[in-house]
């Protein structure tokens, strides 16, 4: 019967975590390779995951926050038992069964641990946002636009097309190359610091390319925290910045006359 849009949705998490093998793995690929909706949500439960794993820290909790939750768990039983007729004295214990807690301390426990037991770092999301650096802007906006979540201005797979949208909403000449294999998606134009950018994204299969471009001079005067210090230094000696996103993302950055360049692919940068 194969698997539809249900059934992917159900299997996604253990997708991920290398559970599902064999008949249903190779169902399962089929069905994502037909359905955008349904690899957009596989992308999303990917990075999801490594958020969780990335930024959530677990911690130690405070003795003092563990005797409340517990000295609460224990007023609420005696509380329970005492509307049956009868007084309970209920020791603080320091530990204790699930299966002994009444539902609404159970929701305590797992409101209060779900607080303690995760600090979660900033997560900075969304594009056209001012950040603290534009190579940070150029990661951003690749997630964006390859998870579908901020679609392009223009779509077009003809470079000249492209390059009439692009002129005029932005101060410089845009480079739109033509990558070997890679066919055209479209062009957007966004800011970084109040300055215009020009983004251009490519695809092959499930594969993006995007590129980011923007007058070097004007961004530099925009912030100075806004080219990063290794980015810098590259591009100052006539080399391209390679790096990565810490995860499967390759970043490349170059100069190109005025015009300072970024490139973000999920592939490794030496690839890019």
């Amino acid at each position: 019967m194969g698997v539809n849009c249900r059934d992917a949705d159900d299997l996604m998490s253990a997708v991920v975590d290398g559970e599902v093998v064999g008949r249903a793995l190779g169902e399962f690929e089929e069905h994502i390779g037909r359905c955008r909706s349904c690899r957009v949500g596989l992308e999303l439960e990917k990075i999801t995951k490594r958020t969780v794993t990335k930024h959530l820290q677990p911690v130690a909790a405070p003795q003092s926050i563990v005797d409340a939750i517990l000295n609460s768990i224990a007023s609420a039983q005696a509380m329970r038992r005492g509307q049956k007729g009868r007084n309970w004295h209920i020791p603080v214990l320091h530990t204790f069964r699930p299966v002994v807690l009444i539902p609404a301390a159970a929701a305590l426990v797992l409101a209060v641990a779900a607080i303690i037991l995760f600090r979660p770092e900033v997560l900075r999301i969304g594009r056209g946002k001012a950040s603290a650096d534009v190579l940070t802007a150029a990661i951003r906006n690749y997630d964006s636009l390859r998870l579908g979540t901020a679609p392009l201005e223009f779509v077009s797979r003809d470079p000249d097309s492209v390059k009439d949208f692009l002129r005029g909403k932005v101060d410089f000449r845009a480079n739109v190359p033509i990558l070997d294999s890679y066919h055209l998606v479209g062009a957007g134009v966004t800011s970084y610091c109040g300055v215009q950018c020009a983004e251009v994204l490519y695809r092959r299969d499930m594969v993006f390319v995007y590129m980011l471009q923007m007058n070097r001079l004007e961004v530099c005067r925009s912030s100075t925290e806004a080219v990063p210090l290794p980015v810098t230094a590259s591009i100052d000696r006539g080399e391209w910045y390679l790096g990565n996103n810490g995860d499967s993302s390759g970043v490349v950055v170059w100069v190109n006359g005025e015009i300072l360049c970024f490139a973000v692919a999920g592939m490794d940068e030496k690839v890019l």
